[in-house]
Formats: structure tokens, C-alpha cells, sequence
């Protein structure tokens, strides 16, 4: 019971993101992210986590309960300053990289935000905006670009923090944690506020369904596990979305999954890193697996790595699962549905109960209650 109302919940999910967040350290030396030609394992993903937060305390005064926005592309930073903020109890405010000033602006302004990392387009978008509003920024691959006003390096900010522990601070599950913008069908986008244990409950609930999906699939589990291969999502959907930070993100940190980033969608490009980083999962919207699968060039490339595939952000046409079918000797997919304002969280259905329907979004979610009502409620 919280706030005198009754919730289903797992009660032993951790109580707060870095707790959760965390589990990622386990996995050491492990491959974690795989960008171009950068790779980092979670040992050194973990040391750009601490050094972040150690410097946000240390440069910048962040308290728990401050507003931070990150505002880029896909990158590898993207991924350490959200962990890092929510790690010290502040609030990680993604913004839609997508956006051209004016909504870049929006977001900073509505949701509070203090500090912001952006990579250098954004940042110009925004260079001679925040100023005015008392916003730091703190920009990624810039090279040597002269920043100006309240703008600094992302070299510089996290040199003197390399090596630095991440500052404690005492957060609970109901304190905020994440303000996530979603675009309704009018008016400006909205920002959905998440706390610790919203986000929380969303991944244990994943990794309930992965589970349950699991013991539903043993042939599936049976070739994933006796194929040798370390299993790699391809993440090429944006992180500022919850398909991209939820269901791959932050579900291959704490399960100890490498990730390789694409800079922008290219099927020609995916099917090459495919076949060189023996890609073992994609999740993206359908329209972008059918590309994939459509492409002239796909049986000129070794795909035999690829058995898992999840379609989400809109219904699977019949295509997606009739060319799944043709493409790939044994295809573990799904698809499910979900909202930013539950962190993706409703229903799921993958492997066998894909198969046997798949239109449908799935079984629904043991913490997620489901009511239909007439015109008069």
C-alpha cells in the first residue's frame, strides 16, 4: 500500500536505480558497448558512470532531486550520464534528439533542467538560449570547437573525476527519478515523471516475462545458449525513447548483454555488423526488421547469428512474420505493447505465443491492471 492505495508489486525488486543499476558492475571486463571503432567493457562504462556523477557533485553542486537533460544522438555518453544521474538521486530529463530549438528550449525549461550533455549540433541549437536560462552544458564530441558561454568539454568536465568514487546520496523508491517527453496528438509533449520504483518494477517485469518466456521456449533457449555466442543487441532505435532505454538499455546493463550502437539506421550497414559482430538480437519498430530482412544484399552476408527479434512501437504487419519465417532458419520473435507514462510496461507475447497470435499484444503484465468501459464508463 502506498500513498492508502494498493499496488502489485514484486517485492523484491531493488528499492532504487543505482541498486538496480549496479548489477551491471558485476560483469567486469565483459564487452558492454561496441560504437564504430570505440569498445567498452562495464568496467570502463562504470568508470565514466562515477566520474560523471563525482564531477556534477564536485563542478556543478548537483543535489538530489536536480534536473539534468541529456540532448544527442545514440553515443556511449548518452548511456553514462543517465546512469550516473539516476545513480546520485537526481533527475535525467531525455530529450527528443530529434527536436530543433524550440523544442530542445521546451524541454529544458518545463521540466527544470540545470545542466544539459548534448552532443555539439544540439548544442548549437541552444548556445545562445541557455545563458539566459542558467543552464550548463556539457558537450560530447566536439573536437576542439571554441564552446562559449556556460559550455564546456566532456573530456574536460570528467578528467579530474576519472578514478573517483560515485558521491552517495540517500534516495527512497518514491523519490523522482526520470522526466521522459511524450508527444500527444496535440499540443506540446508532455513529460511523464517516473520514480525509482516506477522504472524498476517495469524491468524486473521484463526480466519476469523473459523468464516465463523462457520455460515456454526450450528449443529457443536450447540454440541461444548452445550457440556459443555472446549475446549483442544491435540498438538502433533512439535512447531517448523506452524501447531504446528501457528494453535494451537498461535491461542488456543489468543482464550483461553487449550492445553495438548504429549512428543512424542503414539496413546495408546493419547486415555488415550483423555478420562482423555476430549480432544475436534486434528490437526495433517492424518497418525497420523488414528492411533488414527486405534488402537486396541479405544472403550475401552470414545472419546466422540473428535469432531473437522483437517489433514494437506499432502493430507487426503479416509481412514481419512471414518474412521472419522465409529469412531465418529459427526465429525466437515477438512483440508487445507499451506506454512511456508505465516505462513500456502492459503486455508481451514471444516465441510460441507470437507465433499462435500473432496480432495480438500479448499477456498482460502481473503488476498492470486492464478494465474496458463502455461510452459511460
Amino acid at each position: 500500500t502506498i500513498d492508502n492505495r494498493p499496488y502489485t508489486v514484486y517485492k523484491n525488486a531493488p528499492a532504487t536505480m543505482k541498486e538496480a543499476l549496479d548489477a551491471g558492475r558485476a560483469h567486469g571486463d565483459t564487452p558492454f558497448l561496441v560504437y564504430e571503432n570505440e569498445r567498452l567493457s562495464f568496467n570502463d562504462y562504470f568508470q565514466q558512470v562515477d566520474a560523471v556523477g563525482a564531477q556534477l557533485v564536485a563542478r556543478y553542486g548537483l543535489q538530489k532531486g536536480d534536473r539534468v537533460a541529456i540532448a544527442m544522438r545514440n553515443y556511449p555518453e548518452w548511456m553514462a550520464v543517465f546512469t550516473a544521474v539516476v545513480s546520485l538521486g537526481a533527475v535525467v530529463v531525455p530529450l527528443n534528439s530529434w527536436g530543433q530549438a524550440a523544442e530542445l528550449e521546451y524541454g529544458l525549461s518545463d521540466s527544470g533542467a540545470s545542466v544539459v550533455f548534448c552532443d555539439e549540433q544540439r548544442y548549437r541549437f541552444v548556445q545562445d538560449l541557455i545563458p539566459g536560462m542558467g543552464v550548463k552544458a556539457v558537450v560530447v564530441r566536439a573536437g576542439t570547437s571554441e564552446l562559449g558561454e556556460n559550455a564546456e568539454h566532456y573530456q574536460t568536465f570528467i578528467a579530474d573525476g576519472l578514478g573517483k568514487a560515485l558521491p552517495a546520496f540517500d534516495c527512497s523508491s518514491e523519490d523522482p527519478v526520470m522526466i521522459m517527453y511524450t508527444s500527444g496528438t496535440t499540443g506540446k509533449p508532455k513529460g511523464a515523471l517516473s520514480n525509482h520504483r516506477n522504472i524498476i518494477q517495469a524491468l524486473v517485469n521484463f526480466e519476469f516475462h523473459g523468464t516465463c518466456s523462457a520455460f515456454a521456449n526450450p528449443k529457443a533457449v536450447e540454440l541461444m545458449m548452445g550457440s556459443g555466442l555472446l549475446p549483442t543487441s544491435l540498438l538502433a532505435v533512439p535512447l531517448f525513447h523506452v524501447s531504446g532505454c528501457h528494453a535494451q538499455f537498461l535491461l542488456s546493463l543489468r543482464g550483461g548483454r553487449r550492445i553495438v550502437m548504429m549512428y543512424k539506421w542503414n539496413p546495408k550497414q546493419a547486415l555488415e555488423l550483423v555478420e562482423k559482430e555476430k549480432i544475436t538480437i534486434m528490437s526495433a519498430v517492424p518497418s525497420m526488421v523488414i528492411d533488414l530482412l527486405e534488402h537486396p544484399d541479405f544472403d550475401q552476408h552470414d545472419t546466422s547469428s540473428l535469432l531473437s527479434f522483437g517489433g514494437g512501437g506499432t502493430a507487426c504487419p503479416p509481412k514481419f512474420s512471414r518474412l521472419l519465417d522465409e529469412k531465418i532458419e529459427y526465429a525466437y520473435a515477438g512483440s508487445g505493447y507499451g506506454m512511456t507514462e508505465s516505462n513500456a510496461t502492459c503486455s508481451s507475447a514471444t516465441g510460441e505465443a507470437f507465433a499462435y497470435k500473432p496480432n495480438s499484444a500479448g499477456t498482460l503484465s502481473p503488476i498492470v491492471e486492464f478494465k474496458t468501459v463502455d461510452d459511460n464508463g
